[in-house]
């Protein structure tokens, strides 16, 4: 805690007295006052006054601390020093609330001649760690010794730790949360007493209970001595009335990649920052802060982490990974929609632009500073707010940003409407200002920015909104595709030992059609395994994913280990295997996707949980009429020998030349050999496979080629 005044006193305080202090922000406040009172035995012996003894009460502001039974006077509540209680004993009273920015005052009141000895005024947040000094009280018996007094907070948490021992006169704390008094168990004839030093003997014993909403409204949190117990630390986290912020861990796979199970706590807003806890997905968590700058986090769009309270623990967690309530992706999806509608906008356009932007994270931020969901530049909202009736204080609220973000999407769709090609004007000039895009020029593709392309790609080609919203909520089981059936299945309940495979049950070609159809519901997780490929006793899970490709219509598959241990490659994940290729012991992982009816083969290492890719070298068949070395299919064996003496990777597969109306087919053997490096292709042989002049696939001319072949491939 900061401390913002600070004032050593001891004085008599004969009359009212007031003290002023200011605060730089509001906030919750900690308000540190000690002060010693006589009782009135103690004043008459001194001939200080007859049967008065000596008291202290207080305002700050205008708020007073009443008394728990309701009762007029002041001078004999919880938040008061009350001689004939401390009988010359010095009590710390502590004041928690929420102040205003700027100037406060405390108003004293005295009865007789209280002492008061220190102020000190912290700036504390909701979450408080407080030893008092000194730990130890005076001795004395049976007195009012630290008080908290609490306006218009609600205690969330209390953690104490403190020790008693026995002595002489064992020593004692009582604690006593709105009168109510804390009972220990573990002593018959202190039961009043929660720490009792005939039973620790020195030893700590810790308090610690989370309150719910009824309990958590308490006004006092008192402790009694008797003799001089040690009160080591207490933790408290406080929260103001009416205003608890909560969230939910989510993790996306859009975002991050893969179905995290839990996330990090951090002690700062960094991805380096040291791990206090995890979180589990789908908890809630308490807000403390929202959008604090930190460090950036590959793939999630954002420098903005949330200060999060959970389970005892507080941290940070990187914002793309916290949905605060009353900001769900369903709810911001759903505006976005029913927005565009009431503007005349096309809905889908606003999905995929905002998508496109900041894949509807409220608190995404661009390199050039633009904010929110729909990235808004501070030039922009000004633009918004003075001339299209928008309404933006705070780019990070969605309703706000998206309200002003599709009305300036409205009147750049009017601007442009009249033109040829006025949607992709329209867009450009989102990206890059209505000013660089005429409105009488042709638009020319090839002229615009690396930026605007990829907007304009991801808008309008690929719709990168519209594919991951219809995944929201789908639970792919089976796709049942025109020409077979891919399914999922699990070889045990093991999930260290799971595997996953795939399977072709009808068919042999599939083709661009068919696999655009396959993910046009957005993201499709297409298979995962897990195998200890690096031989350390740890299995790694590997996880395939598909997404629309930004660069032209077609898609590419993320090859995913962790959220820093990804690899994205060309084309729609079809196969994935685990196999020792290099007979080195250690496994690499095989890939093969599709694109454009070409298979594409990737192999990568694993080792010491990093992917690294293994380059494959494909040398050109010599054999005059086949042109094309680009496989039709897939791994048939894994190793044999080439007739070298040198054990090779072989790959059966077939080959298409395509030679102006007809092409000729190919049963083709494959070798490839480790060079130390990669993979490079040693030999080749190629029969013709069907007769000559036939340009079809063997599955759609079953009367030439008779019926299609039964073909499964799994992780083994």
């Amino acid at each position: 805690m900061r401390v913002l005044a600070e004032e050593n006193f001891e004085k008599e305080v004969k009359e009212n007295f007031l003290f002023q202090f200011f605060v730089p922000k509001a906030g919750v406040y900690f308000i540190e006052i000690s002060a010693s009172a006589k009782s009135w035995w103690q004043n008459l012996l001194k001939f200080r006054s007859f049967f008065r003894d000596d008291d202290l009460a207080l305002k700050i502001d205008e708020s007073g601390f009443d008394k728990l039974s309701g009762k007029r006077g002041i001078f004999d509540g919880e938040a008061a020093w009350n001689g004939n209680k401390l009988k010359s004993l010095e009590q710390t009273i502590v004041f928690l609330l929420p102040l205003g920015a700027g100037a406060h005052k405390i108003q004293f009141f005295s009865d007789q001649r209280p002492v008061l000895k220190k102020i000190i005024v912290y700036e504390s947040g909701r979450n408080i760690l407080y030893s008092p000094s000194p730990a130890s009280p005076r001795d004395g018996n049976r007195r009012p010794w630290l008080t908290f007094a609490f306006k218009d907070l609600v205690i969330k948490n209390l953690k104490v730790k403190a020790k008693a021992d026995a002595d002489k006169d064992d020593s004692d704390i009582k604690l006593v949360i709105n009168g109510q008094v804390e009972k220990n168990e573990e002593s018959k004839s202190h039961h009043g007493w929660y720490w009792c030093g005939r039973v620790l003997k020195g030893k700590a014993k810790i308090f610690d209970k989370s309150f719910n909403r009824s309990e958590g409204s308490a006004r006092f949190i008192e402790f009694w001595t008797d003799g001089m117990p040690l009160l080591e630390e207490i933790k408290m986290r406080v929260t103001e009335k009416g205003v608890e912020k909560t969230g939910r861990v989510v993790v996306r796979k859009d975002i991050v990649g893969s179905g995290l199970s839990e996330v990090n706590l951090r002690a700062a807003a960094d991805e380096n920052g040291d791990i206090t806890g995890k979180i589990k997905t789908g908890e809630e968590v308490l807000i403390d802060e929202i959008a604090v700058s930190g460090s950036n986090v590959a793939g999630m769009l954002s420098n903005n982490w949330h200060g999060v309270y959970y389970n005892g623990m507080s941290g940070y967690v990187h914002s793309s990974l916290i949905e605060l309530a009353g900001q769900e992706r369903k709810r911001i999806t759903d505006f976005i929609q029913t927005k565009a509608g009431e503007l005349g906008i096309d809905k889908n356009l606003a999905l995929n632009l905002a998508y496109c932007e900041s894949k509807w994270l409220p608190f995404a931020i661009s390199e050039t500073g633009n904010k929110g969901i729909f990235e808004l530049g501070g030039d922009t909202i000004i633009e918004i707010n003075g001339k299209l009736g928008g309404n933006i204080r705070d780019p990070y609220d969605p309703w706000q940003n998206i309200d002003g973000g599709l009305k300036y999407l409205r009147f750049l769709l009017e601007r442009y409407k009249d033109t040829e090609n006025s949607l992709e004007k329209s867009i450009t000039a989102w990206s890059r200002g209505p000013d660089r895009v005429p409105y009488n020029k042709p638009f020319v593709y090839a002229e615009q920015s690396r930026g605007a392309q990829a907007l304009l790609d991801g808008v309008l080609k690929s719709k990168a909104g519209e594919n991951i919203l219809k995944a929201l909520g789908a639970l792919v089981v089976f796709l049942i595709l025109g020409f077979g059936a891919i399914a999922f299945a699990s070889s045990g309940d093991n999930a260290r030992e799971r595997l996953w495979y795939l399977k072709l049950e009808r068919g042999v070609e599939l083709g661009l059609e068919h696999a655009a159809w396959l993910v046009d519901i957005g993201e499709v997780d297409l298979a995962d395994f897990e195998d200890d490929f690096d031989l350390d006793g740890e299995f790694e899970k590997v996880q395939f994913f598909v997404f629309p490709s930004n660069v032209d219509d077609g898609y590419f598959t993320r090859v995913f280990l962790s959220a820093t241990e990804y690899f994205d490659v060309d084309g729609i994940f079809i196969e994935g295997k685990g196999l020792d290729l290099n007979g080195g012991g250690e496994k690499e992982l095989f890939v093969r996707t599709v694109k454009d009816d070409i298979f594409n083969l990737y192999i990568f290492s694993l080792r010491d949980k990093k992917l690294r890719l293994f380059p494959v070298y494909d040398n050109e068949i010599t054999r005059e009429n086949v042109k094309s070395i680009k496989s039709k299919f897939r791994i048939e064996n894994t190793r044999t020998g080439d007739g070298d003496g040198n054990e090779a990777v072989a790959f059966i597969a077939k080959r298409a030349n395509y030679k102006g109306e007809y092409c000729d087919w190919y049963n083709t053997l494959e070798y490839y050999e480790w060079n130390g490096v990669g993979f490079e292709k040693s030999r080749t042989e190629a029969e013709p496979l069907f007769p000559e002049g036939h340009c079809a696939a063997p599955s759609s001319r079953p009367e030439l080629y008779g019926p299609a072949p039964t073909i499964q491939w799994s992780v083994n």
